[in-house]
Order: C-alpha cells, then sequence, then structure tokens
C-alpha cells in the first residue's frame, strides 16, 4: 500500500472488521462475497447478548494474511445490496507494537482523522 501512513498498513493480520452490517446480512452471503479474496475461517456477525439484534459490525477472519491485504484495499464492499466498511481488525497488541505512540486508544477511530483502525478487545 504506497503511501499509506497507517499503523496497520504494514501490519500482517488475518483479520478484518466489515461496518455497516444491516438486519437481513446472513452469515452465508458474506462468506460468499469474501471467499473471493480467500478461505474464510470464521465470520462473527456481532450480536447484542440478551435479544440477539445485530449491531451493525461483523469479524472475518481469513486463512492468510494475503487475503486481508487483498480485501482491504477496497476499502468499501457490496454484499446482498448493502455497501460495508472494510478494515484490518487489530488487537490491542498489534496496534501497540505498530505505533508505540498510539497505545491506550480504541475504538473505530478518533475525532479529527488519526488512528483509523480497529481494536480488536479479546
Amino acid at each position: 500500500m504506497q503511501g499509506d501512513t497507517r499503523p496497520s498498513a504494514r501490519l500482517t493480520v488475518k483479520q478484518i472488521f466489515v461496518g455497516g452490517i444491516k438486519e437481513d446480512t446472513e452469515e452465508h452471503r458474506l462468506r460468499d462475497y469474501f471467499e473471493q479474496y480467500g478461505k474464510t475461517e470464521v465470520i462473527e456477525i456481532m450480536t447484542e447478548q440478551g435479544n440477539g439484534k445485530k449491531r451493525g459490525f461483523t469479524f472475518v477472519t481469513f486463512d492468510n494474511c494475503d487475503s486481508v491485504d487483498k480485501t482491504v484495499i477496497q476499502k468499501y464492499c457490496t454484499v446482498n445490496g448493502h455497501n460495508y466498511e472494510v478494515r484490518k481488525a487489530l488487537s490491542k497488541q498489534e496496534l501497540a507494537s505498530a505505533s508505540p505512540s498510539q497505545r491506550g486508544q480504541s475504538g473505530s477511530g478518533k475525532i479529527g482523522g488519526g488512528v483509523v483502525e480497529v481494536i480488536r478487545w479479546e
């Protein structure tokens, strides 16, 4: 990724964050879409505890890092007629190793630019 200054740009990870998941999006449709980039191991559509309502995002784990790199180049994807945002998903440790100055930040970004990676809480 030429000119990419995000801490995740050089990290090799096997998981992506997919944001904007709609209530009618099913796992098999996500799997069908993302399998074009490589073999998927796990697709976790995040839901609220208790009522099972979708929280609007999912994590897709591939069997290799190259698939992640191919996927996130697009930044957005269209599945089942809906547009979704795609980014690398990083653990706190991965983000800290990429950029020590980013320690302690969380979420999917911060106001005013800066961090745009997703930190996966373990």
